[in-house]
């Protein structure tokens, strides 16, 4: 096993120790990460690289009010016992009154032997993502920029209802940018993410099979099909998961053929997830949509996420997975690259950044499209995925997304 979770999670127990004694009355979970983190950033094959190395530590605390009426929540930086003795008063403070809170079973009961998901490895260190980095350059260039982050994430959580809990975490994601064709500036910096170098490497060359068939733009307002990147993919799916499955009522809606996702927090291929949730219920895989229909919404024990350590769980999507089999691209297509969704009333505005053609050396070609539709609608014009898979720092896994009968909307 590796030694340092086990360390921190000592130290989480001392912790909730600490704060039990002085705040007997009350059930308290405690909850601790500590991230190591390594980067280095390029301009260039030829200049002179940027090497960074660093931790970071914090605890929150939930403290359950002993009639029942619901849960106080704060965090603070720091992994010390002023850091829980601020945020347990912090969070007693913020206790619901007499009013009856409706949280629901959020706070897991367990028989307090330890659970542990101690898979990953060491931090990478700063040199080795720098020599990562350069061969980066070096093969996919004219890449102009580029920064790689690694991080090993330890978490704990312990609480008196029989939670001791530990997890190791490691990510790695690398930023790129290429010059604009015919352009003396940047492209938005791509990101790819893996839980390892090797993976990073995986991730790059499926995107390089999606960007480089040849390709063609739509003519003036035709329907041509969008090929979306999977980190524009990304953005898409989670706004659409967001709107579709955490309402009961979007059960049964109809989606596009390629609309088969499923929530799979235990998958090993990915850099999010873990055996058990951030509530420390076993965790559980969901089928969300099966390609005809919404069948299910992100609710319950074993679906508990803390976006960061300063947010108390919530049902959310951690790690979601495209699992439409993938097809062969459209002969003509626009490739997508990035995607922000814009609500506007009941309706998205969606910002396209779009690839410029094949063969193109005008930047001009390169430009931004938008779309105006409503989610639901939109959900019906997921048609198909081409290419492999990749994770995305959305908590995605998709390969390839293709949107069919779209019309843009003047820029």
């Amino acid at each position: 096993m590796h030694p340092a979770p086990l360390r921190c999670l000592d130290r989480a127990v001392e912790l909730h120790c600490f704060a039990m004694e002085r705040w007997r009355r009350k059930p308290i979970e405690l909850f601790h990460r500590r991230s190591l983190r390594s980067s280095a950033t390029r301009e260039g094959l030829d200049a002179c690289p940027s090497l960074e190395a660093g931790e970071e530590e914090g605890i929150a605390v939930r403290v359950r009010d002993e009639h029942g009426r619901g849960s106080g929540f704060a965090a603070a930086t720091g992994g010390d016992e002023g850091a829980v003795a601020w945020a347990v008063e912090r969070a007693c403070r913020l206790l619901p009154g007499r009013a009856p809170a409706a949280e629901g079973e959020s706070w897991a009961r367990r028989d307090g032997k330890v659970l542990a998901d101690l898979d990953a490895g060491e931090v990478d260190s700063p040199e080795s993502l720098d020599r990562w980095l350069a061969m980066a350059i070096r093969e996919l260039g004219p890449v102009a920029e580029g920064r790689v982050d690694a991080a090993v994430t330890i978490e704990c959580l312990v609480s008196n209802t029989g939670v001791k809990a530990v997890r190791i975490r490691r990510r790695v994601a690398a930023h790129l940018a290429w010059p604009a064709p015919g352009a003396n500036i940047l492209e938005a910096p791509r990101t790819f993410l893996a839980s390892d170098l090797a993976g990073l490497s995986r991730s790059l060359a499926a995107e390089r099979s999606l960007s480089e068939p040849a390709r063609a733009g739509p003519r003036g307002r035709e329907t041509v099909p969008l090929l979306l990147l999977p980190e524009a993919a990304s953005v898409l799916i989670r706004g659409l998961v967001q709107v579709l499955h955490l309402d009961r009522s979007s059960i049964g809606l109809p989606v596009g053929p390629a609309w088969k996702i499923v929530e799979d927090p235990r998958a090993p291929d990915s850099p999010f997830g873990g055996i058990f949730d951030d509530a420390g219920f076993d965790a559980r895989a969901i089928e969300l949509a099966d390609g005809r229909t919404v069948t299910a919404i992100l609710d319950g024990p074993g679906l508990f996420r803390r976006p960061s350590f300063r947010d108390p769980p919530s049902p959310m999507a951690l790690n979601l997975r495209v699992r439409a089999e993938p097809e062969p691209a459209p002969e003509r297509f626009t490739v997508v690259s990035g995607l922000r969704i814009h609500p506007v009333g009941d309706a998205w505005l969606l910002e396209l950044t779009a690839l410029p053609p094949a063969g193109s050396s005008s930047g001009s070609e390169r430009a931004r499209r938008f779309v105006r539709v409503e989610p639901a609608r939109l959900v019906l014009n997921v048609s198909a995925v081409t290419g492999e898979p990749r994770p995305t720092p959305n908590g995605v896994i998709t390969p390839g997304l293709i949107l069919e009968g779209l019309r843009p909307v003047p820029a």
